[in-house]
């Protein structure tokens, strides 16, 4: 069954489509989220401070974690833009599915036809 919409709507809709803005490439939108990791950063360290026994820790247990955290949260965040958009990222097995299925497709059309 097909789902009717009602003329008024479909009016209503098409008087006030309006021509979007693409979205940027996922990258380039993953790009934009690095200043703001930076300024969590700051912001973070101008309120708690640094540990009181930061001489006898050392840099890398110091910056080290913090730094590993904020590359995996911009790198999940990065998936998750790339997932968002539907039909961005499609998968191997779909892929490959979609190829074989032409594939056959192809093949039919181009074999011979014979009359009984």
């Amino acid at each position: 069954m097909a789902e009717r919409v009602p003329a008024a709507l479909r009016r209503v809709v098409a008087e006030t489509c309006t021509p979007v803005r693409p979205l940027a490439a996922p990258a380039r939108r993953a790009t934009a989220l690095v200043p703001w990791a930076l300024l969590l950063g700051v912001v973070v360290l101008a309120v708690w401070g640094l540990r009181a026994d930061y001489n006898q820790v050392g840099v890398w247990r110091l910056w080290g974690a913090s730094t590993v955290q904020m590359v995996l949260a911009i790198a999940i965040a990065s998936a998750a833009i790339v997932e968002s958009v539907p039909g961005r990222l499609r998968s191997v097995t779909r892929t490959r599915q979609s190829t074989r299925a032409a594939g056959r497709q192809h093949q039919h059309q181009r074999q011979p036809k014979t009359s009984a």
